[in-house]
Parts: structure tokens; C-alpha cells; sequence
């Protein structure tokens, strides 16, 4: 659950080209109406038994110009969806949930969609926009046709991991590919195989993989893979964003000393991995302990989340603890934050659901959104300073787990006024007075 309200989340930003502008409104109407023209939204007493939708091209008269976002929710074992000419808008949700959707048909005369194959595609000028891969389909492998130019809709494969492409272990790529999202192909869970037209001015494939032409950024490690490590290819110099995403597979990955840029959330949702390694001729980055560190040690980049321990204690010399580093790691328990820390980035330690207990420096002045959101267990704040710097600190939106917790300050000898207060014992251990 915490994966899909974060890709939810993310959604909000998808695909500028294909948003619905009309509310369905009341629950039970099948239509709306905005200025002349209906939008379909498909509710119906039996969709739930309903295989086959063909949406009429007038209703009441006038033309029905837009599918909604909600129009076939409900319908759970759609199988074949009928689209007519007079369509301009269609939701980049209308087929969410469609898990055994096979066949989606458009109109030949109609202007800015069409249908091939039993998928759906935008028409762009002279290029195509692949819309929705109808995600019933039994096909392991999927080409590109010749002609589309854009990959660019997040929910093209599905939603998420009980709505998505799940048989596909093949993607084709043709020639005239020229913008490629690759969060496309995060709801392709055992994707295994990227193979790219030899042809095409952008892209290219290595071993299964998406890079950019000249090899020099990996874009995408098709995430359905067996192995257990990945070694990144000399000459890489940038790994691409959210490259790993949801790896579920992968215990460890080596970068080179080529690599200069590493975008965020590249190994994000990778549950299983323990070990990032870095070339130690690497001048942007080093590892320590499997973890993954700027060159200089100041910003903790990414946690190794598949780690068993349930203890950590973040290095003296950073200063940063970057965007996501920790997030969704199930297994820790207590993290000790040193005084040295002065910023803790957006999602920091998102959805760490083992989290207990949070020793924090008194050198942070600032708390990113959502840093600790989802951190239900979380029942102790161990605060290395007073009071009133506590409340200096910068605590942005989504962080009321953090903040409900228990705080306790730190006191060096044991407080005569009530309240809570704690201190290192001989051994070193956070202790409450």
C-alpha cells in the first residue's frame, strides 16, 4: 500500500497532454454535460459483469467529446472498449483498473486517436503518442510500432502492482522513438529484455538495458531481471532517475570511477539491495559500508534498504541527509543522527514503518516534507539540545509522526523538574533519566 500512494502521489505530474476536464459528478450518472457536449463516465448498476463498452458518439443529442477519469473503475472484467470519432479528451486514468482490458478499438475517422493493434496511441502531428497498452493482453513481448515517437504516459502499462503489465518481459523499440518517460515502465515488474532499433537517433539497449545513444547515461535497468548484481558499464557517466526503481532482485551494484551524476530516487524501492560499491577512483562518489556517500562524506545519498540491521548511526562528517536515503527500509529500528547534521531532506526516512526511536543532533535546523511521514512505529525523539532550539527547527508539512512522538532532551545529569529527559550511559547507549 505505501508504494501505491507514493506512485499516486507522483501521478499528479504525469502526462500534460491527456487530462480530463469534466467532473462526473453525482455517483450514478453515466454522462456529464459541460457546455454543449457530454463527457462519458460509464457508471452503470452491472459494470462489474460488463466485457464490452462502446460509447455512443452522441447522447442526448449532442456529441460525447471526452472519456473521464472514472469511467470504467468499476468495470472489472472490461474487455474491449469502443471509442467513437467524436472523442477529443480521454483521462489519463480512464482505464485504470482495466486489468483484462485486450481490445481497445477507435474510430477510423477520428482525428487525435486511433488504435493499433488493440492498444491506444495520441496522434501528434506526424508522430504518435503511445496512450494505454491494453494490459490483458497475454503477450510477452511488446514492439513499438514504427511512427510513435512518444512513450511519455506513466499509466501506459498500468497503475501499479495489481494493475499492470504484468506478463510483458519484452519491450521493442522502434526507430522513430524520440521521448521516452522511463517511469513508463515501472508497472512492467518482470520486464527483463529492452531491446532498441539500432536505428534510432536516441537510444540505445546494452544487455537488456535502456541507455541514452552515446552510452553514456543508463536510463533504465529492466527491473524483472534475475540477477543479483549489476555491475554499471565503463563510460557511464550518469545514472538516470529512479534508474532502479522497484529492483526487486538486486542485493548489489557497482559504480565506476566514469560516473559524475546520480538522479534522484535511482535505486529508490530497491528492498532487496545491501551494497552500493564505488570505484574508489570515483571523484563525486565513495561508499562506506555498502552505503552510498558524496566524495567528500558530507551527504548520505541512499541507504542500503535490504540491510537486516536494525541500528544506525550516521557517519560525524555528514552534514546532509539526502532525498530519500532511507526510505522504505523495513528493517531498522533506531537511527542515531549526529550533531554535525544540519539538513534532513524531503522523504528522508518516508514509510521506515520498524522506525521506534530517532536520536536527532543539535545541529539540524531543518526537517524536509514528509521526512518521517509513515513512520508509524515511531514513538521516541531523542533530541540532543533544548527545548527552545527544538522548537527553532524547520519541520515541514507531513511530518506528524515525528511530531507526536515522545521528546525527550538531552541532560547530562539527571533533571530535579519533571519532564523528559535522557543522556548517554557509560556503554554509550541512549538512556531515559
Amino acid at each position: 500500500m505505501k508504494k501505491i500512494l507514493t506512485l499516486l502521489l507522483m501521478l499528479l505530474l504525469s502526462f500534460p497532454l491527456i487530462l480530463g476536464l469534466t467532473s462526473c459528478g453525482r455517483i450514478g450518472a453515466r454522462y456529464a454535460s459541460h457546455g454543449g457536449e457530454y463527457a462519458f463516465c460509464g457508471r452503470e448498476d452491472d459494470s462489474y459483469l460488463t466485457t464490452v463498452v462502446d460509447i455512443p458518439e452522441t447522447y442526448d443529442g449532442e456529441p460525447v467529446t471526452e472519456i473521464s477519469a472514472t469511467a470504467f473503475r468499476s468495470y472489472k472484467n472490461l474487455r474491449t472498449v469502443k471509442i467513437p470519432e467524436s472523442v477529443r479528451v480521454i483521462d489519463e486514468y480512464a482505464f485504470y483498473d482495466c486489468n483484462k482490458l485486450t481490445n481497445i478499438i477507435v474510430d477510423e475517422d477520428n482525428p487525435d486517436y486511433e488504435s493499433i493493434d488493440g492498444n491506444l496511441y495520441k496522434k501528434l502531428g506526424s508522430g504518435r503518442v503511445l496512450i494505454q497498452y491494453a494490459i490483458g493482453k497475454k503477450d510477452t513481448e511488446f514492439v513499438i510500432p514504427v511512427g510513435v515517437t512518444h512513450i511519455t504516459s506513466r499509466l501506459a502499462f498500468g497503475h501499479d502492482k495489481y494493475g499492470n503489465s504484468e506478463n510483458l518481459k519484452s519491450i521493442v523499440i522502434s526507430n522513430s522513438v524520440i521521448d521516452i518517460d522511463t517511469s513508463t515502465f515501472e508497472n512492467c515488474p518482470n520486464l527483463t529484455n529492452i531491446t532498441v532499433d539500432e536505428n534510432n537517433p536516441c537510444y540505445k539497449s546494452i544487455d537488456g538495458n535502456l541507455y541514452s545513444k552515446d552510452g553514456k547515461t543508463l536510463l533504465l535497468y529492466a527491473k524483472g531481471k534475475e540477477a543479483a548484481e549489476f555491475v554499471i558499464p565503463d563510460g557511464v557517466t550518469s545514472i538516470g532517475k529512479r534508474a532502479f526503481f522497484d529492483c526487486e532482485n538486486l542485493t548489489s551494484v557497482v559504480i565506476g570511477d566514469s560516473v559524475t551524476t546520480i538522479g534522484d530516487e535511482a535505486f529508490y524501492y530497491c528492498e532487496s539491495l545491501t551494497s552500493v560499491t564505488v570505484d574508489e577512483n570515483n571523484e563525486t562518489y565513495k561508499s562506506v559500508d555498502g552505503n552510498l556517500y558524496s566524495k567528500d562524506g558530507k551527504t548520505l545519498i541512499q541507504y542500503a534498504i535490504g540491510k537486516a540491521d536494525t541500528e544506525f548511526i550516521i557517519p560525524d562528517d555528514v552534514t546532509h541527509i539526502g532525498y530519500r536515503a532511507f526510505s522504505d527500509c523495513s528493517s531498522l529500528t533506531s537511527i542515531n543522527i549526529p550533531d554535525s547534521v544540519t539538513h534532513i531532506g524531503k522523504f528522508a526516512f518516508y514509510s521506515c514503518d520498524s522506525l521506534t526511536s530517532v536520536t536527532i543532533g543539535n545541529g539540524v535546523t531543518h526537517i524536509g516534507y514528509m521526512a518521517f511521514y509513515e513512520c508509524y512505529s515511531l514513538t521516541s525523539v531523542f533530541y540532543n539540545g533544548t527545548a527552545d532550539e527544538w522548537e527553532s527547527i524547520e519541520i515541514s508539512g507531513y511530518n506528524g509522526e515525528l511530531e507526536s512522538a515522545a521528546l525527550h532532551l538531552y541532560s547530562e545529569t539527571k533533571p530535579a523538574k519533571d519532564g523528559n529527559y535522557w543522556h548517554y550511559d557509560s556503554d554509550g547507549n541512549v538512556t531515559v533519566w
